[in-house]
């Protein structure tokens, strides 16, 4: 099966997941928990610059952003039990810029929940010093944007392979709206110079 093939599935999939999640958790749920959560965000782009603010903060070196992820497609599960609170605290005093978190269920076995808690576990361990959350998903519908907002994420993974340019934009502007950033995932150069320069920072 063709990766193309693959991510069609996963997409197709998703979008049934994510009509299920609007009616288990409909968007002024969302609102609700957005308000309950720290409210403060960390730019993904300032600590890849500047170096994390945790234990190991600071310093002129290469920034990693580093990945909570128990399965993939290809290779299934990489960890029997995925200790995702652990596992973050141990990126945040590595002295990681940014921790991605893969929330994907049914081919990654993430969980929209993980990003939640990793970050009130990191919040709780080093208030004011966690690396910036990223989630990392196949996002294609402004109701996954509030979404991650509300469960605590400071940037989003867009892939633009899945999207419009309509839609890339739509979600980008949104993005911003909600006080997240976005990483753009570009599979060829040719797609990326079609976009303008403000869709690619």
């Amino acid at each position: 099966m063709s990766t193309d093939t693959v991510v069609a599935q996963i997409v197709a999939d998703k979008r049934a997941e994510v009509e299920q999640r609007k009616q288990q958790e409909p968007l002024d749920a969302l609102k609700r928990r957005q308000d309950r959560i720290a409210t403060e965000q960390w730019s993904l782009v300032r600590a890849i610059l500047e170096g994390p603010r945790g234990p190991s903060s600071g310093g002129k070196r290469l920034q990693l952003i580093a990945e909570i992820k128990k399965a993939t497609p290809s290779k299934g599960r990489l960890v029997a039990v995925l200790e995702h609170r652990a596992v973050a605290r141990t990126y945040t005093i590595g002295g990681a810029a940014g921790v991605s978190v893969l929330t994907e269920s049914k081919y990654f076995q993430g969980a929209i929940e993980h990003l939640s808690d990793c970050r009130v576990s990191i919040d709780g361990y080093y208030p004011g010093g966690r690396p910036a959350m990223l989630r990392k998903d196949f996002i294609f519908d402004p109701y996954q944007v509030y979404e991650s907002r509300a469960y605590g994420a400071d940037a989003i993974l867009l892939i633009v392979s899945i999207l419009e340019d309509d839609e890339l934009a739509a979600l980008v502007e949104l993005a911003h709206k909600v006080q997240l950033e976005c990483l753009l995932e570009v599979a060829s150069e040719q797609r990326s110079s079609a976009r303008s320069p403000s869709m690619r920072t």
